[in-house]
């Protein structure tokens, strides 16, 4: 469904996130403040994720826009190009008065800001240009069919995010950000209970670790940890002590997304 978000890209989104940012860790030996977060949150309420298609896997309104070309043919994919253009070119000239009347302490931010905006356009511009050469070399092609054509969407919500964790670990002098996306799965798994309490690896004990004793070993370990995921209590994977800032990242996301560019 359209309204879904594409689940599968949040997914992939969430994964290559968790694997792309340097892990924040606590000094050995030291008890250090811990906060947590929920990075399914942060995908799923950035606000481009409102425009991403599942039927086209690409985000409307943006340079991946596959209805760019399919609405108003090659001539419109060269304007939007153009305008692309002019607004690379004049970039500098747009942010001069913000760099003359910046304090020295905020010039450093302003900085970031523009070459950030400075990297998304050229990023689209590259797209486009890419786009439109297939389409004179091989016409009657799927023009935007290519996955990389939402590279920028897709690392603007990565920069978006590593952002927030970054402002949240100041702003609370946090020493390790948690995120449990991976500890609360959003429904509880179903458990297996004939793999689970009839197929045991009773030999495994005896036998140790071998491919034919793995075959009944890692069915089992799934179920269980299945079986732990589902039950119902106290039981909680977050951390005691643990500040809950799911609330303050959403928060701080909306901050920075809406910041003037």
């Amino acid at each position: 469904m359209k309204h879904s978000l594409g689940k599968n890209l949040v997914v992939f989104l969430i994964t290559v996130f968790l694997f792309s940012f340097p892990t924040i860790g606590v000094d050995a030996g030291k008890s250090g403040k811990i906060i947590f977060v929920d990075i399914r949150l942060l995908v799923g309420g950035h606000p481009m994720m409102k425009k991403f298609d599942p039927a086209t896997r690409t985000f409307l309104g943006t340079s991946s826009d596959p209805t760019i070309v399919t609405r108003e043919g090659f001539d419109g994919l060269q304007k939007k190009l153009d305008e692309l253009e002019t607004r690379l070119t004049q970039l500098t000239s747009k942010w001069a008065p913000e760099f003359s009347k910046a304090l020295p302490d905020q010039k450093k931010d302003l900085e970031k800001r523009f070459l950030l905006e400075k990297r998304e356009l050229e990023e689209q511009v590259n797209v486009l240009r890419k786009q439109k050469l297939t389409i004179k070399v091989f016409p009657g092609s799927r023009p935007f069919a290519e996955g990389n054509a939402i590279i920028p969407q897709v690392e603007k919500i990565f920069s978006d995010i590593k952002m927030v964790i970054s402002g949240l670990r100041e702003k609370y002098q946090a020493d390790l950000v948690l995120d449990i996306s991976s500890l609360l799965p959003a429904m509880k798994p179903v458990v297996n209970e004939d793999i689970l309490f009839n197929r045991a690896p009773q030999d495994f004990r005896r036998k140790g670790f071998t491919p034919e004793t793995g075959k009944t070993l890692f069915p089992w370990l799934v179920e269980a940890r299945n079986f732990w995921l589902k039950i119902d209590g106290d039981l909680s994977p977050i951390p005691i002590g643990a500040q809950d800032c799911r609330s303050a990242s959403l928060d701080l996301l909306k901050e920075i997304v809406e910041k003037p560019q």
